[in-house]
């Protein structure tokens, strides 16, 4: 997982940089300005600080396999980002579609590893593909937990942007304030 966090870490900011160079501060009000090294490096020194006091809440370890943890840790990373952008200033819509910007950025850059992975074991692209869905297919996570383990009939899930993830069965959703 040490090496997970380490490359996250490091395909993020080069996402980042990828991203929101030169995009606008605010899509409504051009004139506020773009997005320059200097504030990405802000957002994202923020969000590194927000991720170390919200990894703890997140207890990784308990969790059952590498993968259910990368989930866990790629969804922190998000919500600290998030959180980084709107102290930035950014609005909560723009700040989500960046975030999902830079996101989907960070997993296309697996990409080029498992095919170059999938190529030591055969040229034909067809066969590459299915390789690289095997590998997808087997990735260590456990099986998805069932609201009758749990005793629920009905989940509400809420997330607020100062608030953490909060859990109901009475059919409300509410969140709590750290």
């Amino acid at each position: 997982m040490v090496f997970i966090k380490r490359w996250l870490k490091w395909a993020f900011k080069r996402s980042a940089y990828q991203i929101l160079l030169g995009r606008y501060l605010d899509r409504i009000r051009p004139q506020m300005g773009r997005f320059d090294r200097k504030r990405i490096d802000t957002i994202i020194g923020q969000t590194w600080q927000k991720l170390k006091q919200m990894l703890s809440g997140a207890q990784l370890d308990q969790l059952k396999t590498m993968g259910n943890r990368q989930n866990v840790f790629l969804a922190v990373v998000t919500l600290a980002a998030y959180r980084s952008f709107l102290e930035a200033g950014v609005e909560k819509e723009y700040a989500t579609e960046l975030i999902s910007d830079v996101a989907w950025k960070v997993y296309l850059s697996w990409i080029p590893l498992l095919r170059f992975i999938a190529r030591l074991f055969t040229r034909d692209p067809q066969e590459q593909m299915n390789f690289i869905l095997r590998i997808f297919w087997r990735y260590p996570f456990s099986r998805p937990a069932t609201r009758e383990k749990f005793g629920l009939n009905r989940m509400d899930i809420a997330l607020t942007g100062s608030g953490v993830l909060h859990m109901s069965t009475s059919g409300s959703m509410a969140a709590q304030r750290r």
